[in-house]
């Protein structure tokens, strides 16, 4: 794009309709940066989505492009116009750009738009496709089986000729999805050679985080070649191979996940963690047996984490966490799980205490009131 967004500044004053037609001049001339600073000063107004659906219908096709942004924008920011975004994008049947269509029905975080945006997954125009490999993995509800359309999606995009489009599907398809199986692993490993560096790398952690051992292996040749890329690091932390141990000894412990990384590959620290956790366990159970507390790993995420119930609720800490916080000693530890959950019901306590004392006071003011009323 023209590098031209000098030409554009964002007002504090901006109003809908300013703001709107700023964008618009924004979008014509190509200043994409522009149009995203100027619509973010609105998109939080309660009529920011409507009156982008009320421009859809607009002869200007710039004019419906900004709407399809600002609906996007405003579905992002606020769950509550988000069905009515829905249905307003899903009935545009000539899009004035379908690349700006895709970002914005990706935007919704709801899975109905995805059979609209699998109709994009093989557009002739790159752009459109990495917006479609974008924006997929936001269709996806946590805790939910993926649907298999998705993935088959996600598949087919990591081996797009654009470099780009094969880096984000493949991300989506190794880091925001937990869906594995024989065809997921392939398309995985087959970007383990690419020669896109970081669609390479997002191959090998996607197959070494399902602890496929090919990925385990592939992962300490990047490792090897001293690659930082963050998702490199947390991949190893989460493998926690003592192989990589003097692999990531070349790093700098100070730089972001490599310290967890160290202490993940680590067969003592490792050690020394769980018997820390335990011996937390136990002393909570002995003390506070009614917070019901617990330990458990996540599939894909790297540590340990104890898990407490205060009032019907979980609450979870990071045994790391604890033991870097409280120096190792459990005993600082356990009280300051107690302590917490004590501070947390007295706040409970409190707020209950004065919203019943407010409630008393309008209660008595409003009762005099209207004696007072009825006495004169």
């Amino acid at each position: 794009m023209p590098a031209v967004e000098s030409e554009f500044t964002v007002e504090s004053a901006f109003t809908m309709e300013s703001a709107f037609a700023a964008a618009v001049d924004a979008q014509r001339a190509g200043a994409e940066d522009a149009v995203w600073q100027i619509l973010s000063a609105v998109v939080r107004e309660p009529d920011a989505c409507g009156y982008a659906i009320a421009r859809l219908d607009d002869p200007d096709p710039v004019i419906r492009v900004t709407a399809y942004d600002l609906i996007g924008m405003a579905a992002e920011a606020n769950e509550d116009v988000r069905p009515a975004a829905i249905e307003a994008l899903l009935a545009v049947s000539a899009p004035a750009s379908i690349e700006s269509l895709v970002w914005a029905l990706g935007r919704t975080y709801d899975p109905r738009v995805l059979p609209r945006l699998l109709d994009f997954g093989a557009d002739p125009d790159a752009a459109v496709r990495l917006a479609v490999a974008s924006s997929l993995p936001k269709l996806l509800e946590w805790g939910e089986p993926e649907p298999p359309e998705a993935i088959d999606a996600l598949i087919a995009l990591s081996s797009d000729p654009d470099d780009e489009v094969r880096d984000w599907a493949t991300f989506g398809l190794g880091q925001m999805t937990d869906a594995d199986g024989p065809e997921i692993r392939a398309a995985l490993l087959e970007r383990s050679t690419d020669r896109c560096q970081d669609a390479r790398e997002e191959g090998v952690c996607g197959l070494a985080r399902r602890r496929d051992p090919r990925g385990i292996t592939l992962l300490g040749d990047l490792l090897a070649e001293e690659s930082l890329q963050l998702v490199v690091v947390r991949t190893a932390a989460l493998v926690g191979d003592p192989s990589y141990l003097p692999l990531l000894d070349a790093f700098d412990a100070g730089d972001t996940g490599v310290a967890s990384a160290l202490r993940e590959c680590d067969p003592v620290q490792r050690a020394a963690r769980d018997d820390f956790a335990w011996r937390l366990l136990d002393r909570i159970a002995t003390v506070r047996p009614d917070l019901q507390p617990n330990l458990y790993c996540e599939r894909f995420e790297p540590g340990i984490w104890l898990g407490v119930t205060i009032d019907g609720e979980r609450c979870v800490y990071l045994i790391d966490a604890l033991i870097d916080g409280h120096e190792g000693d459990v005993d600082l530890a356990v009280a300051a799980v107690v302590t917490a959950v004590v501070t947390d019901v007295a706040t409970d306590v409190v707020t209950d205490v004065v919203t019943d004392v407010v409630t008393d006071v309008a209660t008595d003011v409003a009762t005099d009131v209207v004696t007072d009323v009825a006495g004169s």
